[in-house]
């Protein structure tokens, strides 16, 4: 998923300073997959003052709803980031697979289906693989 439609499913408005700080925080966690970023790590990357990083995230905390201390905090918005990043990731492939279905490419679609059971088994969604494989074994015997 892009930083710009987790943004666009807000429904919160960020500033352009919200959007700078999730930005880095975003590339180096969810793109470069560092496990986590201090401060003064965003602070460096943005070029601004540790004092200002803190009130911006401070700010991005409050609108996020995060409450706690210090470090803590950081680390439940990169776990925001992380769990709608990979929720996104998932409701996407589940449309792939339907699409695919829909448009009769079923070979396609049995190579995405590893994906959604891993998303299944990690993310605990209630994505019925029953029913999915009742589809794939109804088209299949259609053809």
């Amino acid at each position: 998923m892009s930083l710009q439609k987790f943004v666009d499913s807000l429904s919160f408005k960020l500033t352009s300073n919200d959007k700078e700080v999730l930005g880095f925080i975003y590339r180096e966690i969810i793109e470069a997959g560092k496990p986590s970023v201090s401060t003064k790590e965003i602070a460096d990357g943005l070029s601004i003052a540790e004092g200002t990083c803190r009130q911006r995230l401070s700010k991005l905390y409050q609108k996020f709803g995060i409450q706690g201390k210090g470090p803590v905090k950081t680390v439940k918005l990169i776990h925001i980031l992380k769990i709608s990043t990979e929720y996104v990731e998932e409701v996407n492939y589940f449309h792939m697979f339907e699409s695919l279905i829909e448009d009769g490419k079923l070979n396609q679609a049995l190579h995405l289906l590893p994906k959604l059971i891993r998303y299944k088994s990690e993310m605990s969604r209630d994505l019925n693989l029953e029913d999915i494989l009742k589809k794939i074994a109804f088209l299949l015997n259609e053809n």
